[in-house]
Formats: C-alpha cells, structure tokens, sequence
C-alpha cells in the first residue's frame, strides 16, 4: 500500500507522494497501567523499571493515552531527535511485559526503551498531548 502524507498551508495542500509512515509494533490500544514517574534527573534515561517504582507517580488514563498514541509513527532511524527534558513513564503491553517509554517535554516525540525507536505523534494532537503532560506532572507536583 503506497501511502502520501498531506501538509495542509494555509493556501493550499501539499503532498509526498511514496511517503511510507512507520508504525510501531506495540499495539497501544491494548496497553494499560500508564503511569507517570515524578523524575527530576538527567540521569532519567539510564533508570530500570524497579528504580523508577521509589519514585512518586501517577496514573495516566487509558483512553487518553490511546486517543494520543494511536497517530504514532517511528521516525525514521537515520534521524535522532533533540531532547530538551523528558517525561519518564511506563505501560504494560498485551502480554504483561511492563516497558519504560521517555516522552519528550517539547518536541511531540517519545522513545520506547524496549525498541530503541523513535516514535512522533500527529501534528495535530501535539498540543494537546503536551498539555495533558504538563497538567499530570503539575498534578504529580502538588501530591505530598
């Protein structure tokens, strides 16, 4: 299936044709237990699964998490995004694997540990999906 991806200007549309998205093989619809760690350190991504378990956290709803994650696309492995802070949380897959994903605070990207890949969301959720961060991490904040 040869797929075109649209950028839609503000005059017209434009596309590229033989633009082929990479999805991930994680079906995030049948994910569960999101949670978000309160982790504060550069040392975020070096963390294990047990580590981030001392760290205070809180639960991300399903339904949001798959609403977001469902436009998920792999970047292409040639390219390496910048990260300037990340959100560090985890998910159980299907199978009952728990896996640790870092999501980046400004770019609309995340990386999941388990696949060494890169995944971007949709441009048009982006805003949405970092509001929703922040919100959760101020809410993490607040908890004692």
């Amino acid at each position: 299936m040869l797929l075109t991806k649209l950028f839609i200007l503000p005059d017209k549309i434009h596309s590229v044709p033989g633009f082929k998205p990479l999805y991930s093989s994680i079906d995030w619809e049948k994910t569960k237990d999101w949670t978000l760690y309160y982790v504060r350190s550069k040392e975020a991504f070096t963390y294990s699964l047990d580590t981030l378990k001392t760290f205070k956290f809180i639960s991300l709803r399903q339904d949001s998490m798959t609403f977001f994650l469902k436009t998920a696309t792999q970047i292409p492995e040639e390219k390496n995004p910048v990260w300037m802070g990340a959100y560090v949380t985890s998910c159980q897959l299907e199978d009952g694997t728990s896996i640790k994903i870092e999501i980046s605070q400004y770019g609309g990207f995340f990386y999941v540990e388990r696949e060494r890949r890169y995944y971007e969301l949709a441009e048009d959720v982006r805003g949405n999906w970092l509001s929703f961060f922040t919100s959760k991490w101020l809410q993490l904040e607040d908890t004692k």
